[in-house]
């Protein structure tokens, strides 16, 4: 019987007309935003067991880290340079760049391609953990305890989140880049 119904029901046209335009009428709402506009996307990242946030309008892509070619005549930041899709791309160690050593690093590190003003640079995170929306309220100042991240951090978030300045994280390493992140693609 309920076969009968529900062919019934799709064979009369003006049912069919209401159905298809209560449907029209539905995608033609503006879509609800997932996230507040005020909110800020933050792509967060672990370095050494600490989190980290890089605002997700600067990053162009991420992907498990490939062999780093070494440059011995890099300073410590710089880890080297990397092939990403035919194109050098200067390497920025976050353990060693924030000054949380070299200990044991996972095996499998992330790499994060972020758009900075002389062109792209990779960074080599622990791990990502995910994108999160930051209200800008939420921010304080940065950590008085973290000499090295507080020159390059934004502030801190209320769930301890430190958000990261790329220009500033690149810029005091950045006079001596490794070849091959001049240019942005």
């Amino acid at each position: 019987m309920t076969e009968s119904v529900n062919k019934s029901r799709w064979d009369d046209p003006e049912t069919v007309r209401i159905l298809l335009e209560n449907r029209a009428r539905a995608l033609a709402r503006p879509p609800v935003e997932a996230a507040k506009a005020d909110t800020v996307a933050v792509l967060e990242v672990l370095v050494a067991r600490e989190r980290y946030g890089i605002e997700a309008q600067s990053v162009e892509y991420v992907d498990t880290l490939p062999s780093v070619t070494p440059l011995p005549t890099a300073p410590s930041p710089w880890a080297g340079l990397v092939n990403l899709r035919g194109s050098l791309r200067p390497v920025i160690d976050l353990r060693s760049r924030l000054g949380l050593g070299d200990g044991a690093a996972p095996e499998n590190r992330a790499l994060i391609v972020v758009a900075a003003t002389g062109g792209q640079v990779a960074l080599i995170a622990d791990e990502i953990t995910g994108i999160n929306q930051v209200a800008p309220e939420s921010i304080g100042p940065p950590l008085a305890s973290d000499a090295v991240a507080g020159s390059i951090a934004l502030g801190v978030t209320d769930d301890l989140l430190t958000l990261i300045d790329i220009e500033e994280l690149i810029a005091p390493a950045g006079s001596t880049a490794p070849a091959g992140g001049g240019s942005k693609e």
